[in-house]
């Protein structure tokens, strides 16, 4: 699941401007924990998460548009450095959280390494939805 919210964002991140971005950067995890998909037992833990995971989707979004249409770097060093925001915010509040036993140990590798690879696999994602549909609209 995250590797497709990761590639709505990116995706979206290139098409739209940030105040039609912000369903894509909020709905997720709202139905994450409704539905109590990622975290089974820690689900209701995911509460203190969610205003973080906003912050670290935008931070991820706002990092890939900044480096690669404003700075106009290449596509791959922009969602490195987009993805180093949004798992190194998430990251470091999972573990304030975890510090003043907010939230379990569980977090820290879902808010940690987890963001990332999830965040790269979506960015893979969107980099050949991209090169696949500019491919379909020159033919």
């Amino acid at each position: 699941m995250g590797i497709i919210v990761n590639s709505f964002l990116i995706s979206s991140s290139l098409k739209f401007k940030d105040y039609k971005i912000l369903p894509v950067v909020v709905m997720p995890s709202l139905g994450a924990l409704s539905r109590g998909l990622l975290f089974g037992p820690y689900t209701p833990f995911l509460f203190y998460m969610i205003p973080f995971i906003w912050i670290g989707n935008y931070l991820l979004v706002y990092a890939f548009r900044q480096f690669k249409l404003k700075k106009k770097l290449n596509y791959w060093l922009s969602l490195g450095m987009g993805i180093v925001f949004k798992a190194g915010f998430l990251f470091l509040t999972a573990y304030i959280f975890y510090i003043f036993g907010v939230v379990p140990a569980v977090f820290l590798t879902a808010m940690g390494v987890m963001q990332a690879i999830t965040a790269f696999g979506g960015g893979v994602a969107a980099f050949g939805y991209e090169k696949i549909s500019r491919w379909v609209n020159r033919s």
